[in-house]
């Protein structure tokens, strides 16, 4: 007999709580790279014709930025283990907020990676840290499709900031501009800071909003939950000794590589193969419906054929994606084709790295191996911009995709050899069935 697919495993119940936890989590992640570094396809050609700044000289700011924002992501995740996300997230947004302030004030190639470096460094706190530890806390058993809800903020940004960023910046000014995006984030933090706790618990709801036991039973193993959390063995030192750490860091680092660096660079790319430079940002502003529907489709995969099977699936359209455009990147219909997928790979992707981290540690080892997996995945993930324009500098975008689809195909074999095991603290079914774990197909 063929397993039915659970309806509420399609069009999650999540709760008006839950819910307020998933629209915050939209919120954030619309914010993840920022006008700075996630506008990079109109900024590179504006600020190169405006300052004379070279996009290699820009795409280190960014890549530096990435690679130091590993300490925030290690101190970040530290303080969401003792205070709880939503304490993490109203610091990082206040962060990045200062960050664009910096730059709103002067303008040069110092500041801007000053810029860059800061607003990254806090950006983790809330887009990395705190989404993933509300996604593990209400949704242990559903988080692909929370993932797949909160990953539309990334669509909706790459659909909008760039564009966005084309029409006002001739009028507005660096300094305007950034004002807006700040008083964007001054209204994202009342809204966290207001309408959200750290935990269902806390908040007086269910994991998942599954009202199946009591709250008295539910009360009873959260307790013993959280007195194993006291004394887990799972700390820095046994994540790093566990081969699953390097797996998952590196196999889905290096897929994230090169859809982001892909993401990143798609105008100069597609004005390489012969395209005009609004073609890119027209495609992303008219395709932003279906990078929507993709998150929810790889949230639908995730919860019911597992995060290593969805995973692969992603990459393979990954794969296919770099080889279109590779092959066939001047062809203007074909070249639509490619931002399509590549919107599906990077929403996928982005969003699997933190489900495939919960499901193999569980609900209370969650935090111990998140720190330490971003931290390996971002410092190779975030090479992706650099390593684009390093490789398109001296050999064109032909040879630069070729690399990254060699990538893909490693990524691709490291990540088939993860076991389907959760190894995290599992103390009984009861656990079990309330959500603590969840164990991939």
């Amino acid at each position: 007999m063929k397993k039915k697919i659970r309806l509420d495993r399609i069009l999650p119940a999540f709760g008006v709580k839950g819910w307020m936890v998933t629209i915050a989590g939209i919120l954030c992640i619309y914010m993840m790279n920022g006008p700075l570094v996630g506008g990079t396809n109109t900024i590179f050609s504006l600020f190169n014709e405006w300052y004379g700044w070279t996009v290699t000289q820009m795409s280190f700011g960014i890549t530096l930025g990435g690679w130091l924002s590993v300490i925030g992501v290690m101190l970040f995740g530290m303080l969401c283990r003792k205070k709880g996300a939503k304490l993490v997230t109203v610091i990082s947004l206040t962060g990045v907020a200062i960050a664009l302030a910096l730059f709103a004030v002067s303008q040069n190639l110092t500041m801007f990676i000053l810029s860059c470096v800061i607003s990254q460094f806090f950006s983790v706190g809330y887009s990395v840290i705190s989404v993933g530890q509300y996604g593990a806390d209400w949704f242990p058993t559903k988080k692909g499709l929370y993932m797949g809800f909160a990953g539309m903020g990334m669509v909706i940004s790459g659909a909008t900031i760039n564009l966005l960023l084309l029409n006002i910046f001739p009028s507005w000014g660096v300094r305007n501009t950034m004002l807006l995006f700040i008083g964007y984030l001054i209204v994202v933090i009342l809204i966290v800071s207001l309408l959200t706790k750290n935990t269902p618990e806390e908040a007086g709801a269910y994991p998942d909003n599954d009202k199946n036991f009591s709250r008295q039973r539910l009360a009873e193993i959260n307790f013993r939950a959280e007195e194993y959390r006291k004394t887990s063995p799972w700390n820095t030192g046994k994540v790093l000794r566990t081969p699953q750490t390097w797996i998952i860091a590196v196999g889905w680092g290096l897929a994230m590589l090169a859809a982001s660096g892909s993401f990143a660079h798609l105008v100069p790319t597609l004005v390489y193969f012969g395209h005009p430079p609004m073609m890119g940002i027209i495609l992303l502003a008219s395709f932003w419906w279906v990078g929507l529907a993709s998150n929810w489709i790889l949230g639908i995969l995730d919860v019911n054929i597992g995060t290593k099977k969805a995973s692969l699936v992603v990459l393979g359209v990954e794969f296919i994606t770099l080889l279109l455009i590779l092959f066939f990147g001047s062809n203007p219909v074909v070249a639509s084709v490619a931002v399509w997928l590549l919107l599906f790979s990077v929403s996928g992707l982005a969003n699997m790295n933190m489900s495939v981290t919960s499901t193999v540690w569980g609900r209370y080892d969650f935090g111990a191996a998140w720190t330490v997996v971003s931290v390996i995945f971002r410092v190779v993930h975030t090479s992706g911009v650099l390593v684009i324009a390093a490789i398109a500098d001296r050999a064109g975008y032909m040879t630069a995709y070729a690399v990254l689809a060699g990538l893909v195909v490693v990524a691709g074999i490291i990540m088939a050899t993860l076991p389907n095991k959760c190894i995290g603290g599992v103390l009984d079914e009861d656990m079990v069935a309330a959500g603590v774990v969840a164990v991939d197909k």
